[in-house]
């Protein structure tokens, strides 16, 4: 099981601090490594927390950066069909660097978009930062197997694989 979380600001860079400590809430969820990745002009940071199945080598350490596409990927999950997916996009002329199903959930979305999730079957939370197009895709598997939660104010949207984190990241604690 791994952990996926982030923070869009729509007011200034997200805090380093802030976002290690909200990843730090779920220690448990990622005991093979820990990262985090940062873009300042655009105001975003993701996290990610890593449990090493399919790919245990450095090679699939995350936040995945794809420099070449400007795209960015924090992803906790099983996409079951990805030797095929990834098969096909070979043909289309996509090279791989990792065994892991996480590089070909990114190769699937710079190839499809946000369609990508109807070649998926398996339990997945996917976050991708696409700094061409300015846009997070966030999205989960269709049951909810891999839970992903969000909040939204007018300063950021805040998302966290469970809630305690995204409470973590909070200046004030929510009424209730």
């Amino acid at each position: 099981m791994c952990g996926i979380l982030g923070i869009k600001s729509t007011v200034s860079a997200v805090n380093r601090e802030k976002l290690s400590t909200m990843r730090d809430t779920m220690p448990y969820r990622g005991p093979d490594s820990q990262g985090l990745w940062f873009d300042d002009e655009a105001k975003i940071g993701l996290a990610h927390l890593r449990l090493s199945i399919l790919d245990p080598t450095p090679a699939g350490h995350q936040p995945r950066v794809e420099a070449s596409h400007n795209c960015v990927i924090s992803y906790n999950g099983e996409v079951y069909n990805y030797l095929e997916i990834r098969s096909v996009l070979e043909t289309k002329g996509y090279s791989f660097e990792t065994g892991a199903d996480t590089e070909v959930v990114l190769k699937a979305y710079l190839e499809y978009g946000v369609d990508c999730l109807q070649h998926f079957n398996g339990m997945f939370a996917i976050a991708i930062w696409d700094g061409n197009k300015k846009e997070l895709f966030l999205a989960r598997d269709r049951l909810g197997i891999k839970p992903v939660y969000y909040m939204h104010n007018e300063n950021e949207f805040i998302f966290a694989s469970e809630t305690k984190a995204i409470l973590k990241g909070l200046d004030a604690k929510p009424e209730a």
